[in-house]
C-alpha cells in the first residue's frame, strides 16, 4: 500500500510544472507546520497542491500565490522566508577574504623586501669589517670559556 502511495505522489509530482514544485517546496503545509508541501501528505496539503497547480494553470504568477497564501497562513507558512541573510553572509565573507588577501600580501612584501642599506645604495664595503670584528669578539669570549 505504501509503494501505491509512493507511486501515486511521484506521479503527480510529475504533472507539476517547476514552478509550482518550487513553490510547494518554499511553504509549509499550515495544518501542523512540520513539512514543506510537496513532501507533507495531508489532506489540506493535497488540497493546496491542486490549488497551486490550478493557480499557474490559469496563469497567475509564483509569486502571487505566495502572497496569497502568506495573506491566509501568515508568514509562519513560509520554509523559506528570505535568501537576503544568505547573501550579506557571503558578501562578508568575500571582503574578510579580500583583506586577508591584502594583509598576506603586505606581510609578503615586507618579508621578501631587501636591506633598507642595500636599497637606498649605502656603502656595504664596510659591513664585512664590522662582521670580522664581531666574529673575533665572539670566538675570544668561547675561548675565555673553555679555558
Amino acid at each position: 500500500m505504501f509503494a501505491t502511495l509512493m507511486l501515486l505522489r511521484s506521479s503527480a509530482l510529475a504533472q507539476s510544472p517547476p514552478s509550482a514544485k518550487a513553490l510547494e517546496s518554499r511553504l509549509y503545509a499550515p495544518c501542523c507546520y512540520n513539512g514543506t508541501l510537496d513532501i507533507h501528505d495531508s489532506e489540506l496539503a493535497r488540497e493546496l497542491r491542486k490549488e497551486i497547480d490550478g493557480r499557474i494553470a490559469r496563469g497567475d504568477t509564483v509569486e502571487v500565490i505566495q502572497t496569497d497564501f502568506v495573506a491566509r497562513y501568515g508568514e509562519k507558512v513560509l520554509a523559506a522566508r528570505s535568501d537576503r541573510p544568505a547573501r550579506m553572509t557571503g558578501t562578508l565573507v568575500f571582503l574578510l577574504m579580500l583583506v586577508a588577501a591584502g594583509g598576506l600580501a603586505l606581510a609578503l612584501r615586507r618579508w621578501t623586501r631587501t636591506e633598507p642599506s642595500v636599497a637606498r645604495g649605502e656603502d656595504q664595503s664596510a659591513l664585512p669589517a664590522v662582521q670580522d670584528e664581531l666574529d673575533a669578539r665572539v670566538d675570544a669570549e668561547l675561548a675565555d670559556l673553555e679555558g
